[in-house]
């Protein structure tokens, strides 16, 4: 189906592509990209692309591993490398470029009906990550592909907000652990709508998953300094520029483990637009009171080093010189671990809640879950089956402890 329209270009693409000429293609393909806006790197594209080794096959691969097929065709397409580039590859990137076309529309079809129905409900919607940036950043929504629809609202109006797109054909992805479970301790909710062209929703009433960050971080801040945005005759909002990048910037370092050359484009793109009329000391200031300090201070180095973006040094100086406090830093450290298993998580989220009441209503719905929970986590070829999960979900969640204790004392008695 159209759904799988993306996954398919890729698959179809994969029998041209090399990726044994060049030794880092994610680096060239950063260049392709930072010559949007930076005409050094445009110059040093054309020079690089000119010399021995270099392979537009692997930029390509590396543009569709991370979404950005139908953004490197609009780049290159308007240069002087156009006409030099292998056509199998073009070809490739212009039917990513009209399947990401075909997607978009659709995507922003069914966001104008869900607005709209939002509205007359009386539920405000803040757009977040692609629903908000496609068209701001990028000037054409099929630049910025969305694998879903993000939408933020008022934690006290998430459960209205989930009657209106249930009514609008979307289900949950996946059962509760225990009824309201997911409203009480998450911050987002993944709901699905079939169709020719599959349609997700993510709906959040929390900016960021982890209870340590849903007990300190404040929304009024960021519904407050959001502005409005029109999508077809519906009205939402989007984040204001310092919440932005504040917010995309612990996105990318706390969800994604700084991961994914995509959200760096959109913190780029950000600070290309709208970096000097930042105000960057209430920025600041808004990092260290949300113990954001650690994800605004990686992502500057990183955007003035390896994207090269323009910063100011002082600016950089004044970032490098916050010092995030240790509860920051044990949590940062624990969201970022390469292997996170599943009863640390518990354990460190179970930490985290403010009352012990609050502790035990998490315990128990993660401990004993629903059976509706269970057959949908687990699949058991019959019903009866679902007590027997039970004492196996506890015993292999203490293995996994047992086994990231034993690690951790290794690495610690190999220091």
């Amino acid at each position: 189906m159209l759904g799988r329209f993306h996954g398919g270009i890729v698959s179809m693409c994969l029998p041209w592509l090399d990726l044994n000429g060049m030794p880092d293609p994610e680096s060239a393909l950063r260049l392709c990209l930072r010559s949007r806006w930076d005409s050094a790197a445009a110059t040093e594209l054309a020079l690089q692309a000119q010399q021995p080794g270099w392979s537009w096959e692997a930029v390509a691969s590396c543009a569709f591993a991370e979404g950005l097929a139908p953004l490197l065709y609009a780049q290159l397409s308007r240069t002087d490398l156009w006409p030099g580039i292998p056509p199998g590859v073009r070809d490739g990137l212009a039917l990513a470029y009209t399947g990401s076309a075909i997607r978009s529309a659709a995507l922003l079809t069914e966001l104008e009906e869900a607005l709209g129905r939002l509205t007359q409900a009386g539920v405000a919607v803040l757009l977040l990550k692609g629903a908000a940036l496609a068209g701001r950043l990028y000037g054409d929504p099929t630049l910025r592909p969305m694998s879903d629809l993000d939408l933020l609202v008022h934690e006290t109006a998430a459960g209205r907000a989930l009657d209106v797109l249930i009514a609008c054909g979307y289900t949950a992805a996946h059962p509760e652990a225990r009824p309201g479970s997911v409203l009480a301790w998450e911050n987002e909710l993944l709901l699905s709508k079939p169709g020719v062209i599959g349609i997700s929703i993510e709906l959040h009433w929390r900016l960021f998953d982890a209870p340590f960050y849903q007990q300190r971080l404040p929304a009024d801040w960021f519904w407050e300094t959001a502005a409005p945005i029109a999508v077809g005759a519906a009205r939402a909002l989007a984040l204001g520029p310092e919440a932005q990048f504040l917010y995309l910037a612990g996105h990318l370092m706390l969800h994604h483990r700084g991961q994914g050359l995509r959200w760096w484009l959109d913190l780029a793109e950000l600070l290309g637009r709208a970096g000097d009329a930042l105000d960057w000391p209430g920025l600041l200031a808004r990092a260290a009171a949300y113990a954001l300090v650690i994800p605004l201070q990686e992502a500057l180095a990183a955007l003035a080093g390896a994207w090269g973006v323009r910063i100011a040094p002082e600016l950089l100086a004044q970032a490098a010189a916050l010092r995030p406090s240790a509860a920051e830093r044990r949590a940062y450290d624990r969201l970022t671990a390469a292997h996170r298993p599943v009863a640390q998580r518990f354990w460190a989220d179970l930490a985290d809640l403010p009352t012990w009441a609050d502790r035990g209503r998490f315990a128990w719905a993660h401990i004993v879950p629903a059976p509706a929970y269970m057959a949908g986590r687990y699949h058991p070829p019959r019903r009866w089956l679902i007590p027997f999960l039970y004492p196996w979900r506890w015993l292999t969640g203490i293995a996994g402890a047992l086994a990231y204790s034993a690690s951790a004392l290794r690495q610690r008695a190999g220091h």
